[in-house]
This record gives C-alpha cells, structure tokens and sequence, in this order.
C-alpha cells in the first residue's frame, strides 16, 4: 500500500505527498489480492470491507476451504 502511495511521489517525501498518494488510490483496492478491498478518501477515515481469508487445518495440513481468494460475508 505504501509503495502504491509513493509511485510518482516527489523527491523530497512528505507526510503530504504520501497522503495525496494514497487519496489517489482506485477506491475498494486489493492490490493484487494482497489486502481487503480498501478505500482511501480525503477527510475521512480509510475504509474497508469485512472480508477476510478463510483457513483451516484438516488432517494437520493448512486449507483453504473457499481457496485464496479472500471472502466477503453478507456481500
């Protein structure tokens, strides 16, 4: 998320620059699966979903029972 902030960011990197980076972010995010869908509006607080990745274990092995792809309750 940080890097994704900082592309065209000024030489000189400021609390500033790295807000307006991030306020410059498509709404409802993932970058590549990595996060929860995350918004980032100027004036308000970051927002995202409910989702998450569901694991278990199963004969002491991790699982992935919805796969990798994280999972979005009651959406």
């Amino acid at each position: 998320v940080f890097a994704a902030a900082l592309t065209n960011a000024p030489a000189k990197v400021t609390s500033q620059s790295v807000l307006d980076g991030l306020w410059r972010i498509p709404p409802k995010s993932t970058f590549g699966g990595w996060t929860p869908p995350l918004t980032y509006t100027k004036g308000k607080p970051a927002t995202t979903t409910g989702c998450l990745w569901h694991a278990g274990v199963d004969n002491h092995k991790l699982t992935a029972p919805d796969g990798y792809d994280f999972v979005c309750p009651g959406t």
